[in-house]
């Protein structure tokens, strides 16, 4: 009976203490478990680290600057779409009736006419700096220079389509020369306010402001989209002219161009949903991207980088941002729109510095 009692109490003992290859297992286990959990989180962290590098620049690569103003069908307001914050707000100003809008090439002015005024807010200071009550009432699109100091708009005169012009400074306010037998309309001020391009039932047409003789670019009423920075070329439905040889390139593009430099330009074929690039020449093309839906609209950098083009589905605005230097997608912004509306206008402005659009 001592003996067996022994013989159990062993056994006993023994199944309570584990085995060394027992241990060893469970050790190899927790190893494997620790070396698997670091490779998890390395690799998290990594993917979410972002890709700023660029080889091509030896540099960070740059963010996306400036503000995306846009006015939409059915509603009075001007929107700007924050490229920094992904943000999309209405700009705090009071607007009775938007007829249209434009922004001075310094990013320093926004123009906005409703049907009894015209009033230019200081974008750097957000307020009102220029409110005027013209004669010529406005009544169409209307464009400005640089510095947003000369102002060229649709007006009705003798039951006709005109152009008239309004100086901020001394509020001068009187015609543009253009025919007397024919509406003109869409007018396009260049950068430097010494030069404007309109369009006539006969024609486009181009000439000094100041010592008007207009020349005619093109024989049909298209109507222009775009200026080169050095005011030297200009896209219009799908054309591109040089305004210093007062010459068309060869080759059609159906479909809207707008300026990259003075030598590129971004194209989205008519009724596609998909951007291009391309040569002044039209000798080069380069696919960039393409969205679900047929594109609205498009505005491109002042840094000669970055695209901004408008979708939609039923219910969203979509701001698609894309680098075609690096040729990739920066971000996706949707803009609610129940009624779908549509994109009226968008311009990409550059922002100075000191630029806050928070109250």
């Amino acid at each position: 009976m001592k003996t067996d009692s022994r013989k159990l109490n062993r056994k006993t003992t023994l199944t309570q203490i584990p085995s060394f290859r027992c241990v060893q297992k469970k050790q190899i286990l927790l190893t494997t478990a620790v070396l698997l959990l670091n490779f998890l989180l390395f690799f998290s962290c990594a993917k979410n680290v972002p890709t700023t590098a660029n080889p091509e620049h030896g540099s960070d690569k740059p963010s996306p600057s400036g503000a995306i103003y846009f006015s939409v069908s059915g509603k009075d307001s001007v929107f700007y779409l924050d490229a920094v914050n992904l943000k999309v707000s209405a700009l705090n100003i009071e607007i009775n009736r938007l007829i249209d809008f434009a922004v001075s090439q310094d990013g320093r002015a926004l123009i906005f006419a409703d049907d009894q005024k015209i009033k230019r807010f200081d974008l750097l200071n957000r307020r009102i700096t220029f409110t005027a009550s013209p004669q010529l009432l406005p009544s169409g699109s209307l464009s400005c220079n640089r510095d947003g100091t000369l102002i060229a708009y649709e007006t009705t005169s003798q039951a006709r389509r005109q152009i008239a012009l309004l100086y901020v400074d001394g509020r001068a306010n009187f015609l543009f020369n253009t025919s007397e037998q024919t509406a003109a309309y869409a007018p396009l001020i260049t950068p430097s306010g010494q030069n404007i391009v309109w369009t006539q039932n006969d024609g486009l047409y181009y000439s000094r402001i100041l010592k008007p003789y207009a020349v005619r670019l093109w024989k049909s009423s298209i109507v222009a989209d775009d200026l080169s920075p050095s005011e030297s070329y200009l896209s219009a439905s799908g054309l591109i002219f040089d305004l210093k040889g007062l010459t068309r390139y060869p080759g059609t593009h159906e479909g809207k161009l707008k300026f990259i430099d003075d030598y590129k330009l971004v194209y989205n074929p008519a009724n596609s949903s998909a951007l291009k690039k391309i040569t002044l020449s039209g000798s080069q093309e380069t696919y960039l991207f393409q969205t679900a839906n047929s594109l609205q609209d498009f505005a491109v950098a002042d840094d000669h980088r970055f695209v901004a083009a408008v979708s939609s589905d039923y219910s969203n605005l979509i701001f698609t941002l894309f680098d075609f230097v690096d040729m990739q997608k920066e971000f996706e912004v949707k803009f609610p729109s129940k009624d779908r509306a549509s994109i009226k206008k968008i311009v990409w402005s550059p922002e100075p510095s000191s630029l806050s659009h928070n109250d």
